[in-house]
């Protein structure tokens, strides 16, 4: 599975923008569904989402411009970054080559701040 699904409404409703890394993989929020209007979304397996707080991920290299978030994962209502996400990037990863940590800033991997790390 290479895809992510994003949806407007929390508990996987409303409105979702369904990407692919073979497919659609950049894009702005806004000219799909709406801007800053996300608040669940799923990510498959072997699959890496960036999440930018501003459109072309504009200022995505500040620690509060963007969030990265590693598949299989899936979060059925957001919290601190509920409505925030304007522009979104996939790509593949491979559990075999690329090796990365996930921390969240909330508890039980809400996403509040997220980053990946390599290992070191």
């Amino acid at each position: 599975m290479d895809e992510a699904i994003f949806f407007q409404d929390a508990n996987f409703k409303g409105k979702y923008l369904d990407m692919r890394v073979s497919g659609l993989n950049d894009a702005p929020t806004s000219v799909f569904m709406c801007n800053d209007c996300i608040s669940s979304f799923k990510i498959g397996p072997y699959v890496k989402a960036h999440l930018c707080k501003n459109a072309h991920c504009a200022g995505d290299s500040e620690w509060d411009g963007a969030v990265d978030i590693i598949g299989p994962y899936s979060i059925n209502n957001l919290e601190d970054i509920n409505d925030w996400i304007s522009h979104i990037k996939i790509s593949t990863y491979s559990p075999f080559g690329d090796q990365f940590v996930q921390a969240f800033s909330l508890p039980e991997f809400n996403v509040g701040h997220a980053g990946l790390f390599p290992p070191g």
